[in-house]
Parts: structure tokens; C-alpha cells; sequence
């Protein structure tokens, strides 16, 4: 809910404080649920455009409008899914959302879980891996256990995961 405050003389710090919150006890909360969105989305694509500067030589501009338009491009099909393309199942009889969600929830979380723990398990220098978990701790105990689980039960674990989703074990 939009409050207009600007007439009535209170700025909307006063207005949230002195009044809705002091007098009235309502706690206001100015962060939207839209703020929230673009804040994520921000957080999550700052990995990505950083690989593309990094790894292509991109300027911060191009990387960010490329993947800006990728998101935006692959994102309206999933928004016309609730509306004018709620019948449209071109995809393995999905419509776009119900699609992208399949692929991404069965087999790219797992795939990205698999991928993190053989390499940590396997390629992450031990060194590396133990002053990072472990640090100044007296836990010397907790490395060994946590590297042979990382090593040999998670990936057998994830596989097992991604496997029932192909459809293996019926």
C-alpha cells in the first residue's frame, strides 16, 4: 500500500516514525516486494557479468545489457504462461514456465551440486579447504569426516537424485 504523505506536512521518515510507528504501533516496512526482486536479481547476475569482463574482455556496459536482454528474452515466455499462452504447450507438452522449472529444479540444481562437490572434493586444494572450514578451530576431527562426505557420499548422493528425475528407477 502507497501512502501519499507529501501534503500533510511529514516527510515519510517522520510520518512512518512519530506517527505510524510511535503512536499507532504499526511497524512499516519501506522495502517492496519488487525491491527485494531487483536486489536479487542484481546479486545474481553480478557473478556473470563479472565472468564476461573478465573471461571476454566485455566493458561492464555490454556484459550487463547482454544479459539483461537474455533474462528479459527467456523471461516473457514464462510471463505469458499465466495469460495468453496458458494453453500453449509446445514444450514436451509444458507451457514455457512449467518448463523452465522442470529443467532447472531436475536437472541443472543437481547437475550445478554434482559439479560443486566433485570439485571441492577433488580438485579444491586440501589446504585450501581445510583453513577455510576449519580456520583457528580445534575441530582438527571435522575435516577428514566433512572431505570424505564431500568426496564420496554427496556426489553418489546427488547422482542418485538426478537419476530418479531422468526417470532410471522408474
Amino acid at each position: 500500500m502507497t501512502l501519499a504523505v507529501g501534503g500533510t506536512g511529514w516527510d515519510g521518515d517522520t510520518f512512518k516514525t512519530k506517527i505510524l510507528m510511535d503512536k499507532y504501533g504499526i511497524q512499516i516496512n519501506k522495502t517492496s516486494r519488487n525491491t527485494v526482486l531487483f536486489m536479487t536479481n542484481i546479486g545474481t547476475t553480478r557473478s556473470s557479468v563479472a565472468y564476461l569482463i573478465d573471461s571476454r574482455g566485455w566493458t561492464r556496459a555490454r556484459a550487463t545489457f547482454t544479459l539483461a536482454a537474455a533474462a528479459f528474452t527467456l523471461g516473457i515466455p514464462c510471463a505469458l504462461s499465466f495469460n495468453r499462452w496458458a494453453g500453449f504447450t509446445p514444450l514436451f507438452g509444458k507451457n514455457f514456465f512449467d518448463f523452465y522449472d522442470m529443467l532447472v529444479s531436475s536437472y541443472l540444481l543437481p547437475l550445478g551440486g554434482l559439479a560443486v562437490a566433485v570439485y571441492a572434493g577433488w580438485f579444491w586444494k586440501s589446504d585450501e579447504e581445510k583453513s577455510d572450514l576449519i580456520g583457528q578451530s580445534d575441530r582438527n576431527w571435522l575435516f577428514p569426516v566433512w572431505h570424505f562426505v564431500l568426496r564420496y557420499i554427496a556426489p553418489g548422493a546427488v547422482l542418485l537424485v538426478l537419476l530418479n528425475q531422468i526417470g532410471v528407477f522408474g
